[in-house]
Order: C-alpha cells, then sequence, then structure tokens
C-alpha cells in the first residue's frame, strides 16, 4: 500500500508585534525594509550560495531574517511586498527595536517559504517611523551619543553606481544619494544589493524614514546598518509631514535647480488680458500684487554681457537636470550615467552674465 500523503501545513497569518520566540508556522505579509547580500564561501553542493540579511517590516513592527538562496536570488529592493513563511523565532536581544529574527532556506526546508509580490499602490503602506528627528540633530548627535532614533528625509539626487576595489581585492558597489530635510542635507551611501533600490526613486518626491541610520566612516554621510530599518514614502498617522516635505523640496528644486523647466502654464499667452509695455519695477510690483493672476506683457531690454567663451571653454553651454545631477554638454542631448537616458538640453543661463539686463527702470 502507498502511504497516505502528508496534510498540508497550516500557516497563521499574524503581525510582527504579535510573534513570540518558539516553534510556530507563521506567514507573515511585510515589506523589505533592508537588504544586505553576501555570497556564501562553502565547497558543499547541497549548501546555500547566497545569504541575505533581511529586515521585513510591517505596520506592526520588525523581524530580522537571514534568508539563504541555493541559486542566484531575485532582485530585492526597499519597500518590496513580500510574503515569508518560517516554522521557528528566535529573540534578538542585541536590539531596542527589532526583538525576533529568523533564518529559512526556501530550497533545503520544506516549511518556510519566500515570495516577492507585485507592488500595488496604496497597499499595505508603512508608518513613519518612530523617535523622529532633523537630520541637523543626527548628525550633530551621532559621532558622541549611540542614537536608536529616526530621520525623515526626501531623495535630492540618486549618484551613479560606482565600482571600488578593496585592500585584498574584493569589488564592491557602492550608490550615493543626496537626501535632505529642511534643516540641513547629507549623503546616504548604499552598498552592495541595496543600492538597486534607488533606480525606483523619484527626485524630490520619494520620501525615506530611516530608524536607527548609521554615520559612515569618516563622516562622509549616513548608511544603513545591519538592524537599519528603512520606510520608503510612508503613510498613515503623520503623513502630513511627508507632503510637507515633498512640497519644500520641490520649492528648493525651482530656487536653486540648475536650469528649471518653465511651466507651461506661464507660457499661456491666451489668458492674459493686458498685453502692454512693462519697466522691470512694474512687473514685479504686480507679481507681488496679485501671485496668481495671468500676465502678458512685454519688456524692452538690452543684454549686456554673455559668457559665450567662458561657457563654451567648460564644455557648459546647455544644462539640464536628471536624477537630480546637473549634466552640462556643449550640446543638444546627453546621457545621464544614473538612469542612462538620452537627456534634452537646454542653454545654460548662466550664458547672460549678471548683471544680465538694463531696461528704463535699471538692471
Amino acid at each position: 500500500m502507498s502511504p497516505s500523503p502528508r496534510p498540508a501545513p497550516t500557516y497563521h497569518a499574524l503581525p510582527i508585534a504579535s510573534l513570540t520566540p518558539g516553534p510556530l508556522l507563521a506567514q507573515l505579509t511585510c515589506r523589505i525594509a533592508n537588504v544586505h547580500l553576501h555570497p556564501v564561501t562553502s565547497s558543499a553542493d547541497s549548501a546555500a550560495k547566497f545569504v541575505a540579511h533581511l529586515v521585513l517590516q510591517d505596520p506592526s513592527g520588525a523581524l530580522l531574517t537571514k534568508l539563504y538562496f541555493a541559486a542566484a536570488p531575485p532582485l530585492l529592493t526597499l519597500g518590496a511586498p513580500c510574503i515569508l513563511r518560517t516554522p521557528h523565532l528566535s529573540p534578538h536581544p542585541a536590539s531596542a527595536h527589532i526583538a525576533l529574527c529568523t533564518s529559512v532556506f526556501p530550497e533545503r526546508d520544506a516549511l518556510s517559504g519566500f515570495t516577492l509580490l507585485t507592488p500595488v499602490p496604496g497597499s499595505n503602506k508603512m508608518p513613519l517611523p518612530p523617535s523622529l528627528m532633523t537630520l541637523a540633530a543626527f548628525l550633530a548627535l551621532a559621532p558622541d551619543v549611540p542614537c536608536a532614533g529616526s530621520i525623515l528625509v526626501c531623495v535630492r539626487s540618486v549618484g551613479p553606481l560606482k565600482t571600488l576595489e578593496g585592500k585584498h581585492g574584493q569589488v564592491y558597489e557602492k550608490t550615493e544619494v543626496r537626501v535632505a530635510d529642511v534643516s540641513g542635507e547629507t549623503k546616504l551611501a548604499l552598498w552592495g544589493a541595496v543600492g538597486a533600490s534607488a533606480r525606483a526613486w523619484v527626485v524630490d518626491h520619494t520620501v525615506l524614514g530611516i530608524l536607527a541610520p548609521v554615520l559612515e566612516r569618516g563622516g562622509g554621510g549616513v548608511g544603513l546598518g545591519m538592524e537599519s530599518v528603512v520606510t520608503v514614502d510612508p503613510a498613515g498617522e503623520g503623513e502630513e509631514e511627508v507632503g510637507t516635505l515633498r512640497e519644500w523640496a520641490k520649492a528648493e528644486r525651482l530656487r536653486r535647480g540648475v536650469n528649471p523647466v518653465v511651466p507651461a502654464r506661464w507660457l499661456n499667452v491666451k489668458e492674459g488680458r493686458d498685453r502692454i509695455l512693462f519697466s522691470l519695477g512694474e512687473l514685479d510690483d504686480f507679481a507681488r500684487s496679485f501671485p496668481e493672476a495671468f500676465l502678458t506683457g512685454y519688456l524692452s531690454l538690452i543684454i549686456l554681457d554673455v559668457s559665450l567663451c567662458a561657457l563654451s571653454h567648460r564644455v557648459q553651454l546647455c544644462a539640464a537636470e536628471c536624477c537630480g545631477i546637473p549634466l552640462y554638454a556643449n550640446a543638444v542631448q546627453s546621457t545621464c550615467l544614473t538612469c542612462l537616458r538620452r537627456v534634452v538640453l537646454h542653454p545654460n543661463p548662466k550664458l547672460v552674465v549678471s548683471p544680465p539686463i538694463l531696461a528704463k527702470s535699471g538692471f
């Protein structure tokens, strides 16, 4: 007689905060909040070839997970939704904000599993991290005091992937992301596999809530430790802070951008009622008095000087921004080294030397 089939195991779908150490068939629906991927040096055929140290997060808490792969792992990015099945949980007393940990090897253990889900906009949003502080306060306290606080920052630029070689021939990959809040800005260093996450971030829109960040060696910005928890675009309670930070970042881009594009509505001449000749002083007074009104008119100006030769020598006749990085060239197109897209460039505003123009009312 053939043996009767074993019944399928029953998993308990639980939030992370309700888990306790010990044997338990738990199924967790969560998001990836940190990634450190390393190859496993073992000569055994059945051994794992890669191990990913993950921090998984749901709205109730975070779990440290060691995930083994017998072959090349899938792309693991911050904020990606996933399902983890594990038969056991262990205490993790070394961390103040992560109470439990587990290890799974889906290719060898039938009771464990890991599945990446297709992201659905607006689903399973994560809340703001606790103990928020400004970026300037964290940078001032972290060198002297072990800090387990959180920062809320907006992505200002995403740098290209850099390949570095160590003392013993090891090859490391690094992506630098410039992040900022209203108190200051710094560089966020993403090492290894976690750097792929930045390719999907939108400059001046993506907001990161980072619990327990670490200082980079040499004071060159901040990074992610093994137990750092990153929330991409937090939502829920305190969501107005995220919106305020985005609006501030967009205003900074218009104020400090290399060559910001003029909004199309500003060039809509059909909306203006009066089309008259203005002086610079009259134009300034009207714009300040009626900031929302459409204005169509004319200015009589004289360009006093241009820096055509100087900018041509520096290969900066045309300029634009992509991924928050300035692009310059003596051509109308250039390639962004971060996203590898072809970018249309426009004449550099610095072609006109300051003081740029002369009118009846002055410069």
